[in-house]
Protein backbone atom coordinates (compact mmCIF):
# COMPACT_ATOMS: atom_id res chain seq x y z
CA UNK A 1 0.00 0.00 0.00
CA UNK A 2 2.89 2.25 0.67
CA UNK A 3 4.07 2.13 -2.96
CA UNK A 4 0.57 2.75 -4.30
CA UNK A 5 0.15 5.80 -2.13
CA UNK A 6 3.47 7.20 -3.25
CA UNK A 7 2.55 6.55 -6.88
CA UNK A 8 -0.78 8.31 -6.45
CA UNK A 9 0.96 11.23 -4.76
CA UNK A 10 3.46 11.47 -7.58
CA UNK A 11 0.68 11.44 -10.18
CA UNK A 12 -1.09 14.21 -8.29
CA UNK A 13 2.05 16.32 -8.12
CA UNK A 14 2.72 15.66 -11.80
CA UNK A 15 -0.78 16.81 -12.72
CA UNK A 16 -0.27 19.93 -10.63
CA UNK A 17 3.05 20.64 -12.33
CA UNK A 18 1.50 20.14 -15.76
CA UNK A 19 -1.31 22.55 -14.87
CA UNK A 20 1.22 25.07 -13.60
CA UNK A 21 3.27 24.63 -16.78
CA UNK A 22 0.18 25.17 -18.93
CA UNK A 23 -0.68 28.31 -16.96
CA UNK A 24 2.84 29.66 -17.34
CA UNK A 25 2.82 28.89 -21.04
CA UNK A 26 -0.47 30.81 -21.38
CA UNK A 27 0.95 33.79 -19.52
CA UNK A 28 4.10 33.63 -21.66
CA UNK A 29 2.00 33.61 -24.83
CA UNK A 30 0.04 36.65 -23.64
CA UNK A 31 3.26 38.48 -22.77
CA UNK A 32 4.67 37.70 -26.20
CA UNK A 33 1.50 39.04 -27.82
CA UNK A 34 1.64 42.19 -25.72
CA UNK A 35 5.33 42.59 -26.56
CA UNK A 36 4.60 42.28 -30.27
CA UNK A 37 1.78 44.84 -29.93
CA UNK A 38 4.02 47.27 -28.04
CA UNK A 39 6.75 46.81 -30.64
CA UNK A 40 4.24 47.61 -33.38
CA UNK A 41 3.04 50.71 -31.52
CA UNK A 42 6.65 51.84 -31.01
CA UNK A 43 7.40 51.46 -34.70
CA UNK A 44 4.29 53.52 -35.54
CA UNK A 45 5.30 56.25 -33.07
CA UNK A 46 8.82 56.36 -34.49
CA UNK A 47 7.43 56.58 -38.02
CA UNK A 48 5.15 59.48 -37.10
CA UNK A 49 7.98 61.19 -35.24
CA UNK A 50 10.13 60.94 -38.35
CA UNK A 51 7.36 62.51 -40.44
CA UNK A 52 6.95 65.38 -37.96
CA UNK A 53 10.71 65.99 -37.85
CA UNK A 54 10.77 65.99 -41.64
CA UNK A 55 7.97 68.55 -41.77
CA UNK A 56 9.67 70.74 -39.18
CA UNK A 57 12.89 70.62 -41.15
CA UNK A 58 11.15 72.04 -44.21
CA UNK A 59 11.02 75.77 -44.75
CA UNK A 60 10.79 78.22 -47.60
CA UNK A 61 14.37 77.38 -48.65
CA UNK A 62 14.05 73.61 -49.12
CA UNK A 63 10.37 73.25 -50.01
CA UNK A 64 7.48 75.03 -51.67
CA UNK A 65 6.32 76.53 -48.38
CA UNK A 66 5.97 80.36 -48.35
CA UNK A 67 8.40 82.44 -46.24
CA UNK A 68 5.53 83.46 -43.94
CA UNK A 69 5.29 79.84 -42.72
CA UNK A 70 8.87 79.86 -41.38
CA UNK A 71 8.96 79.80 -37.61
CA UNK A 72 10.54 82.54 -35.48
CA UNK A 73 13.64 80.43 -35.00
CA UNK A 74 14.34 80.23 -38.72
CA UNK A 75 17.08 82.50 -39.98
CA UNK A 76 15.93 83.99 -43.24
CA UNK A 77 18.49 84.43 -45.92
CA UNK A 78 18.02 87.69 -47.77
CA UNK A 79 18.71 87.69 -51.49
CA UNK A 80 19.28 91.44 -51.48
CA UNK A 81 22.82 92.66 -51.80
CA UNK A 82 24.20 94.90 -49.10
CA UNK A 83 23.88 98.53 -50.08
CA UNK A 84 26.89 100.78 -49.99
CA UNK A 85 24.73 103.74 -48.97
CA UNK A 86 24.59 104.90 -45.37
CA UNK A 87 21.24 104.59 -43.57
CA UNK A 88 19.02 107.63 -43.34
CA UNK A 89 18.52 110.53 -45.71
CA UNK A 90 20.84 110.60 -48.68
CA UNK A 91 22.80 113.59 -49.89
CA UNK A 92 20.81 115.67 -52.35
CA UNK A 93 17.47 114.27 -51.24
CA UNK A 94 14.87 117.00 -50.81
CA UNK A 95 12.87 116.28 -47.67
CA UNK A 96 9.25 117.21 -47.07
CA UNK A 97 8.36 119.47 -44.16
CA UNK A 98 5.46 121.71 -43.21
CA UNK A 99 5.67 125.26 -44.48
CA UNK A 100 3.71 128.19 -43.07
CA UNK A 101 1.13 129.59 -45.49
CA UNK A 102 0.42 133.26 -46.11
CA UNK A 103 -3.38 132.98 -45.89
CA UNK A 104 -4.49 130.39 -43.32
CA UNK A 105 -8.04 129.06 -43.38
CA UNK A 106 -8.77 130.32 -39.87
CA UNK A 107 -7.02 132.67 -37.46
CA UNK A 108 -7.33 132.29 -33.68
CA UNK A 109 -6.21 135.35 -31.73
CA UNK A 110 -4.84 135.08 -28.20
CA UNK A 111 -4.99 138.47 -26.47
CA UNK A 112 -4.14 139.27 -22.88
CA UNK A 113 -7.28 140.30 -20.95
CA UNK A 114 -5.52 142.52 -18.44
CA UNK A 115 -2.08 144.08 -18.15
CA UNK A 116 0.41 141.57 -16.80
CA UNK A 117 2.06 144.33 -14.75
CA UNK A 118 -0.69 146.57 -13.35
CA UNK A 119 -3.85 144.48 -14.10
CA UNK A 120 -5.43 147.31 -16.15
CA UNK A 121 -8.16 146.03 -18.55
CA UNK A 122 -7.02 145.75 -22.16
CA UNK A 123 -10.36 145.01 -23.87
CA UNK A 124 -10.54 148.28 -25.83
CA UNK A 125 -6.83 148.57 -26.52
CA UNK A 126 -5.58 147.71 -30.02
CA UNK A 127 -2.79 145.18 -30.24
CA UNK A 128 -0.36 143.87 -32.82
CA UNK A 129 0.76 140.38 -33.81
CA UNK A 130 3.84 139.52 -31.76
CA UNK A 131 4.34 135.98 -33.03
CA UNK A 132 2.40 133.31 -34.86
CA UNK A 133 2.34 129.55 -35.13
CA UNK A 134 0.39 127.42 -37.58
CA UNK A 135 -1.21 124.02 -36.99
CA UNK A 136 -2.14 121.67 -39.82
CA UNK A 137 -5.17 119.66 -38.70
CA UNK A 138 -8.38 118.13 -39.95
CA UNK A 139 -11.72 119.80 -39.28
CA UNK A 140 -14.26 118.00 -37.14
CA UNK A 141 -15.61 115.20 -39.29
CA UNK A 142 -19.38 115.11 -38.97
CA UNK A 143 -22.21 114.70 -41.40
CA UNK A 144 -23.86 117.81 -42.80
CA UNK A 145 -27.44 117.64 -44.03
CA UNK A 146 -28.50 119.46 -47.19
CA UNK A 147 -32.25 119.66 -47.73
CA UNK A 148 -33.36 119.92 -51.34
CA UNK A 149 -36.71 121.68 -51.71
CA UNK A 150 -38.67 121.71 -54.93
CA UNK A 151 -40.62 124.93 -55.31
CA UNK A 152 -43.83 125.58 -57.18
CA UNK A 153 -44.18 128.99 -58.85
CA UNK A 154 -47.26 130.53 -60.40
CA UNK A 155 -46.64 132.25 -63.72
CA UNK A 156 -47.84 135.91 -63.58
CA UNK A 157 -48.57 135.87 -67.30
CA UNK A 158 -50.72 132.73 -67.73
CA UNK A 159 -51.41 131.74 -64.13
CA UNK A 160 -50.12 128.19 -64.60
CA UNK A 161 -47.98 126.45 -61.97
CA UNK A 162 -44.37 125.46 -62.75
CA UNK A 163 -42.52 122.96 -60.51
CA UNK A 164 -38.79 122.67 -60.09
CA UNK A 165 -36.85 119.39 -60.30
CA UNK A 166 -34.63 117.54 -57.86
CA UNK A 167 -31.04 116.93 -58.95
CA UNK A 168 -30.50 113.62 -60.73
CA UNK A 169 -28.48 112.12 -57.86
CA UNK A 170 -31.17 112.93 -55.27
CA UNK A 171 -33.55 109.99 -55.68
CA UNK A 172 -34.80 109.19 -52.16
CA UNK A 173 -36.48 111.13 -49.34
CA UNK A 174 -33.37 110.61 -47.18
CA UNK A 175 -30.03 109.34 -48.50
CA UNK A 176 -26.25 109.64 -48.28
CA UNK A 177 -24.50 111.97 -50.69
CA UNK A 178 -21.79 111.29 -53.29
CA UNK A 179 -18.92 112.29 -50.99
CA UNK A 180 -19.86 109.65 -48.41
CA UNK A 181 -20.23 107.07 -51.17
CA UNK A 182 -16.86 107.98 -52.66
CA UNK A 183 -15.10 107.75 -49.28
CA UNK A 184 -16.69 104.36 -48.51
CA UNK A 185 -15.78 102.89 -51.89
CA UNK A 186 -12.25 104.30 -51.63
CA UNK A 187 -11.66 102.74 -48.19
CA UNK A 188 -12.97 99.36 -49.29
CA UNK A 189 -11.54 99.18 -52.80
CA UNK A 190 -8.60 101.59 -52.70
CA UNK A 191 -7.24 100.79 -49.24
CA UNK A 192 -8.53 97.19 -49.11
CA UNK A 193 -10.36 97.70 -45.81
CA UNK A 194 -12.84 94.83 -45.21
CA UNK A 195 -16.52 95.61 -45.59
CA UNK A 196 -17.35 95.34 -41.88
CA UNK A 197 -14.33 97.44 -40.89
CA UNK A 198 -15.23 100.09 -43.49
CA UNK A 199 -18.71 100.41 -42.00
CA UNK A 200 -17.21 100.65 -38.50
CA UNK A 201 -14.74 103.37 -39.56
CA UNK A 202 -17.46 105.47 -41.19
CA UNK A 203 -19.69 105.12 -38.12
CA UNK A 204 -16.96 105.97 -35.61
CA UNK A 205 -15.35 108.81 -37.60
CA UNK A 206 -18.27 110.36 -39.47
CA UNK A 207 -21.37 109.04 -37.70
CA UNK A 208 -22.60 107.14 -40.79
CA UNK A 209 -24.76 104.18 -39.82
CA UNK A 210 -24.03 102.26 -43.00
CA UNK A 211 -25.04 98.66 -43.70
CA UNK A 212 -22.79 96.22 -45.51
CA UNK A 213 -25.42 95.70 -48.19
CA UNK A 214 -25.51 99.43 -48.97
CA UNK A 215 -21.71 99.50 -49.25
CA UNK A 216 -21.74 96.54 -51.63
CA UNK A 217 -24.37 98.28 -53.76
CA UNK A 218 -22.23 101.43 -53.91
CA UNK A 219 -19.21 99.37 -54.97
CA UNK A 220 -21.22 97.71 -57.74
CA UNK A 221 -22.55 101.08 -58.93
CA UNK A 222 -19.05 102.56 -58.96
CA UNK A 223 -17.77 99.52 -60.85
CA UNK A 224 -20.53 99.94 -63.42
CA UNK A 225 -19.75 103.63 -63.91
CA UNK A 226 -16.04 102.84 -64.24
CA UNK A 227 -16.71 100.11 -66.79
CA UNK A 228 -18.91 102.45 -68.78
CA UNK A 229 -16.20 105.12 -68.70
CA UNK A 230 -13.50 102.72 -69.86
CA UNK A 231 -15.84 101.33 -72.49
CA UNK A 232 -16.43 104.80 -73.88
CA UNK A 233 -12.71 105.55 -73.88
CA UNK A 234 -12.02 102.29 -75.71
CA UNK A 235 -14.63 103.14 -78.33
CA UNK A 236 -13.18 106.62 -78.83
CA UNK A 237 -9.65 105.23 -79.12
CA UNK A 238 -10.84 102.64 -81.61
CA UNK A 239 -12.54 105.36 -83.68
CA UNK A 240 -9.37 107.47 -83.63
CA UNK A 241 -7.34 104.45 -84.72
CA UNK A 242 -9.74 103.78 -87.59
CA UNK A 243 -9.66 107.40 -88.74
CA UNK A 244 -5.87 107.45 -88.55
CA UNK A 245 -5.67 104.20 -90.54
CA UNK A 246 -7.94 105.66 -93.22
CA UNK A 247 -5.71 108.69 -93.48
Amino acid sequence: MRAEEELAQLKKELAAERAKTARLEGELARERAETAHLRQMLEEVLRRLGEVEGQLAKDSHNSSKPPSSDGPGRKRVSLRKRSEKKPGGQAGHHGHTLVAVETPDEVVRHRPVVCQHCQHPLDEVAGRVKDRRQVYDLPEMRLRVWEHQVEEVACPACGQQSVGCFPGEVTAPVQYGPNVQALAVYLHQGQLVPIARTCEVLEEVCGCHLSQGTLLRWVQEASGRLAATHGGEDCRLAERGTIAARR
